[in-house]
């Protein structure tokens, strides 16, 4: 938190979420506000994301 602490205190940065994530060097998060869920480019997002991630693992 000390390298962000001033974007933090500025409110440019907030955290996300204040429950912890399992520290997994393999793992990435895709978080969405709840209001846009629904977006139809934030699924094309994901589900491209998704796509990417799942030819890597075939490798």
């Amino acid at each position: 938190p000390f390298l962000i602490q001033r974007e933090l205190e500025e409110g440019s940065l907030v955290i996300a979420m204040d429950a912890a994530v399992p520290d997994n060097d393999r793992a990435y998060y895709l978080m969405v506000p709840e209001r846009k869920a629904e977006s139809a480019a934030l699924k094309a997002f994901r589900d491209w994301l998704q796509g990417e991630a799942r030819a890597y693992r075939a490798e």
